[in-house]
């Protein structure tokens, strides 16, 4: 049987962070130390992410009241950036944690709720509703200690609960799986990519080089911006900032569309490398290669239109690879760092037969592909559990064992 409670109706402790005198000011929180002092940036889907950390001494850590955290209780960001959370289980490695005033911690002391599916309830979309519904503040929504004790969770008996988790682990042990399996095909590819475009399985003698504008021809996109973007737009259209945020080596499908008919048409080949960026040269020295004809090319692009014996493939993981950093010392610039086409065309660059390049494309692309399965078969494992989640708290699906149980 399902019941619906609110927290403040079970043995549940919501707890404040100190924001008295103590709390920590910039000049207390290091890149090192004792005590990881939380950022909302640290609280992600459900997990903590511990990339960017910030902390303080055990001193200060002494000094403070409420808002330390204990293994098995829970995160739930409050201010800003609100309903992230996160566990804080065994498999965190720190042993000290404060929360910040963005924040508060669950701590569940009831028994007939086990916490691990507590937690998943607060993955469900049915409190995300809960969240959506009590947040205030425009400028920056908050939740108080109140509203957020006026929650209202499903809890069926606690065997049930602890065969949910069960069964939502067995998805998150094959997710992990995958996720292993993906850095494994990830560091063979890099193996690959270092091994074949450093040419060490190709006799010398067959290599020739060259000037990049001896054999491509050189072109500018032009036109084009995001307000001219239409999902039902007539032609296909590729903006230069999709070159880093959307696609990779190779561009066989184009998400963007315009019913504006300026910009240049690609021929299917051809290779585009950002023209600008406002990060690093590094960033800029990067190449995809467009597998479609007749697609429109904004500005700031620069279009490499291989000749003969050139294959575009081939180029494009040549220049992102084997010339990346050569690239990035033609960048220009500081707050806005230029790659311009009238100084990449005067690069040298050593390019094998065109049966060589072929045999490169034909093995690095079998590689993409199969880390791509991967990465679709794990997409579609995270959906599956997100739906299951969903509606085994709910009671949609029943567990078998439970299926008599109303």
């Amino acid at each position: 049987m399902f019941c619906r409670k609110k927290l403040r109706d079970l043995n549940i402790k919501i707890i404040d962070g100190d924001r008295g005198k103590n709390y920590p000011k910039s000049d207390d929180l290091s890149e090192n130390g004792d005590c990881v002092f939380l950022s909302a940036d640290n609280i992600q889907e459900g997990t903590f992410d511990f990339s960017h950390t910030k902390f303080i001494s055990l001193e200060k850590d002494n000094l403070m009241g409420n808002g330390k955290l204990f293994r098995g209780d829970l995160v739930l960001t409050t201010r800003g950036t609100v309903g992230r959370f996160a566990y804080y289980g065994d498999d965190v490695t720190f042993s000290h944690i404060r929360i910040n005033s963005g924040m508060v911690i669950i701590r569940n002391m009831e028994e007939s709720l086990d916490t691990r599916y507590l937690q998943l309830f607060m993955g469900s979309s049915l409190f995300a509703r809960e969240v959506t519904k009590a947040v205030f503040g425009s400028a920056q929504p908050q939740l108080t200690l109140d509203l957020i004790g006026n929650f209202k969770i499903n809890t069926p008996i606690i065997e049930e609960q602890k065969e949910i988790v069960s069964t939502i682990e067995k998805w998150d042990k094959y997710i992990e799986l995958l996720d292993k399996k993906i850095e494994v095909k990830k560091n063979v590819e890099k193996y690959l990519i270092q091994n074949l475009l450093s040419y060490k399985t190709i006799k010398k003698d067959y290599l020739k080089e060259h000037r990049l504008g001896d054999i491509v021809s050189v072109l500018k996109g032009r036109g084009l911006s995001k307000a001219v973007l239409d999902d039902n737009g007539q032609e296909e259209c590729i903006l230069y900032g999709e070159l880093y945020t959307t696609y990779g080596d190779i561009i066989d499908e184009v998400s963007s569309r315009t019913n504006i008919s300026e910009g240049v048409r690609s021929v299917k080949g051809d290779v585009l490398v950002p023209a600008s960026t406002t990060t690093n040269a590094l960033d800029v020295a990067t190449a995809s290669c467009l597998m479609r004809d007749d697609v429109l090319l904004g500005g700031d692009i620069n279009i490499f239109r291989p000749k003969k014996d050139i294959d575009g493939e081939f180029l494009a993981y040549y220049l992102s690879y084997a010339k990346k950093l050569d690239m990035a010392r033609l960048a220009q610039g500081i707050t806005i760092v230029h790659l311009y086409g009238s100084d990449l065309r005067k690069m040298s660059v050593t390019i094998p037969p065109l049966q060589e390049q072929k045999e490169i494309v034909r093995i690095l692309t079998q590689s993409n592909k199969e880390i791509e399965l991967l990465e679709n078969k794990k997409t579609l494992m995270e959906q599956q559990r997100k739906y299951l989640i969903n509606n085994l708290v709910t009671g949609n699906i029943r567990l078998p064992k439970f299926k008599n149980n109303k």
